[in-house]
């Protein structure tokens, strides 16, 4: 059974995890056998890092058992084998040549299967020792060995009755069997270009899907129509230089199946001028199946590169030796030119900002990535234009072309950091804000039942004589020290406050360790989470400063109010006589009004009076003299008429 042999170039995706796990494996389990990762560590113990889930067919156990504990594989190798297993191990370990066994296993049902090994020993940087592999069924192969050590067998009894030329063709027979697996054959190419087969054992059957008889008449039927002109013209070569025949090409079997075949034979030419050849064929199928696939996944895998939305470089411990397309974007380079046999130092600025320089940092982080296996990291590298800009690095080693080499993956982290920056600001303010407010910020919450205390200031202690510490382990702590007049109520107010998302504002009393008793006033304002968790975040005050002064201006304002009513019945006594007083002062002065105000009208009546009769003799001549006026002038003029009327002169005269 040849080994299974992975490209050089594709060796690093067994040795460590690929980025793309899922598809590797679906890879790996299409894989005739099972593909494994066998690894001895530097103390001796086993374990196997990789196993495909061929192993639930090869010997009824799952990977993830294997994996597990490796010796659930191990213990099951038949007794009388497992010497050469645990020699042939040691012996590749400590000689690094490629490790193959044959041996057999009693399966968990009972059965027992022949299984070949092949595998690469690689050591490790932490001086392990990792084989990559494949497991195969060879019980089938063993079966025909068997038919074949029994026919053998059965030539050997007879050989004793035959001539020479039959213990030679004895001989011969048994250097065919050697070469196995596959089919043994002899095919004859007679002068007259007739071919035929002498002897094929009974695999053609399994392979061909066809009989002796009908491969001798026609040998090349079978042979897919593109391979066939090759086969023949290889097989012609073949017999005009006598040199071996050794080809791979498809063939077309019976039921339409496609296999692939490799042929090698060595020619000889006989007495008659025919030429014949002994060799063995071999189906591929399998091996070329997992070639092909292997290509079309590293071809994927390039494709993968160079399409990554990340930037991919690949360094080889001092230079980058290949980037993809989102580095050269990344760095703002037009090319690959422009990154590639650089050290990382020259794409970052010479210092970093914790201060180190970029050179002496980059090596010890590389150095790091080579022991360990994979290292991450942050980093400020410079792009083309100068700019500075961070980067989240990850560094894991691969074997390419057979020595180490980091693949390396950048995550531009820039955002990340920005906002890092100001949440760091942001609690600095915080926490700022927290230590000089007079009072305690807090944050605590109910969770299924459970009270607990997410956050506390560290104002908390001048409060309560309790160290924030002390409260977020226990919050029974701050229940404790509560005054029991108080507690009970303050429990009920944070029982309501939760139940109904309403605010929550309370005083009460607590008594410090020292025995000191503080009044205390909490607000907060409930809310509910998606995890129908109620959070309290508010604010603790002392308020005892404030309870004193109140129970002052209490006492303050009761004598006040003693004082203000003697002060009120004063007042009203005063008043009383103020009214009275008031009153007096009122009959005083009318009396001194009535006596000014008789003497003022008594004057002018007085003299009034006194001319009275003056007047009316100066009114009685007037009116004697307006008589004689009308007895000598009658007729007066107009206007003295007009007058006369107005002034209604005869009636004053009547």
């Amino acid at each position: 059974m040849q080994e299974f042999d992975l490209p050089a170039q594709r060796k690093p995706e067994l040795d460590l995890p690929m980025r793309n796990e899922a598809w590797f494996r679906q890879l790996a389990d299409s894989v005739p056998g099972m593909i494994y990762q066998f690894q001895m560590a530097a103390d001796g113990s086993l374990s196997f890092t990789f196993v495909s889930s061929g192993c639930r067919d090869l010997f009824e156990l799952t990977p993830e058992a294997i994996q597990e504990n490796a010796n659930q594989l191990i213990e099951i190798i038949h007794p009388e084998d497992r010497p050469r297993f645990d020699h042939s191990v040691a012996l590749s370990a400590q000689s690094l040549e490629p490790w193959q066994w044959e041996g057999r296993f009693i399966l968990p049902s009972g059965k027992i299967r022949w299984i070949q090994g092949a595998s690469r020993p690689v050591r490790q940087p932490n001086q392990a020792i990792l084989w990559s592999g494949q497991l195969m069924d060879i019980s089938q192969r063993k079966q025909m060995e068997a038919i074949l050590k029994q026919l053998n067998d059965d030539l050997e009894t007879r050989v004793e009755d035959r001539t020479q030329a039959l213990l030679e063709s004895q001989a011969q027979f048994q250097r065919l069997a050697s070469n196995i697996p596959g089919v043994i054959f002899q095919c004859k190419l007679s002068p007259d270009g007739v071919v035929s087969f002498p002897y094929i054992s009974e695999g053609y059957r399994h392979i061909y899907e066809l009989l002796a008889s009908q491969l001798d008449q026609q040998p090349f039927q079978s042979i897919h129509p593109d391979d066939e002109a090759i086969v023949q013209e290889r097989m012609y070569q073949s017999a005009m230089t006598l040199a071996p025949f050794q080809q791979e090409y498809r063939i077309l079997t019976a039921s339409g199946k496609l296999k692939w075949l490799q042929t090698i034979a060595r020619p000889t030419r006989q007495a008659d001028g025919s030429i014949l050849w002994d060799g063995v064929l071999i189906d591929i199928t399998e091996r070329k199946v997992a070639v092909e696939a292997l290509q079309a996944s590293e071809s994927r895998f390039r494709e993968l590169f160079e399409r990554s939305a990340d930037a991919i470089l690949l360094l080889d411990g001092e230079v980058f030796i290949d980037c993809n397309k989102a580095a050269i974007e990344m760095l703002r380079c037009t090319s690959k030119e422009q990154v590639l046999q650089l050290h990382p130092s020259v794409l970052s600025p010479d210092v970093q900002p914790d201060g180190r320089p970029s050179f002496e940092k980059a090596n010890e982080m590389i150095a790091t990535a080579f022991a360990k296996g994979s290292h991450r990291f942050e980093w400020m590298h410079r792009r083309a234009d100068g700019e500075d800009f961070w980067v989240e690095v990850v560094l894991t080693v691969i074997e390419l072309e057979g020595r180490p080499t980091l693949y390396t993956v950048w995550r531009e982290i820039g955002d990340r950091k920005a906002a890092e920056t100001a949440l760091a600001e942001s609690e600095a303010r915080f926490r700022t804000i927290a230590a000089t407010m007079p009072g305690a910020i807090f944050q605590f919450c109910n969770r299924n039942g459970q009270w607990a205390v997410d956050y506390m200031s560290e104002r908390f202690y001048d409060i309560s004589g309790i160290t924030a510490a002390e409260i977020m382990q226990d919050m029974h702590s701050f229940v404790n020290c509560q005054h029991p007049d108080d507690r009970d109520s303050y429990l009920q107010a944070i029982a309501e406050s939760g139940e109904q998302l309403i605010p929550w504002v309370y005083e009460g009393r607590l008594i410090k360790p020292d025995g000191e008793v503080r009044w205390w006033r909490g607000e907060s304002l409930p809310t509910k989470t998606q995890n129908n968790e109620i959070v309290f975040c508010g604010v603790l005050y002392d308020i005892t400063n404030r309870k004193t002064a109140e129970d002052a201006l209490k006492q303050f304002a009761t004598q006040n109010q003693i004082k203000a009513k003697a002060l009120e019945d004063a007042l009203q006594e005063l008043q009383r006589t103020q009214t009275q007083m008031i009153q007096s002062e009122k009959m005083s002065s009318l009396g001194q009004l009535v006596a000014g105000v008789a003497h003022e009208i008594n004057n002018p009546v007085n003299f009034i009076s006194g001319n009275l009769n003056h007047a009316t003799n100066y009114i009685q001549d007037l009116l004697d003299l307006m008589q004689l006026y009308q007895q000598h002038y009658p007729t007066p003029d107009l206007e003295i008429q007009t007058t006369a009327a107005a002034i209604e002169l005869g009636r004053v005269i009547n």
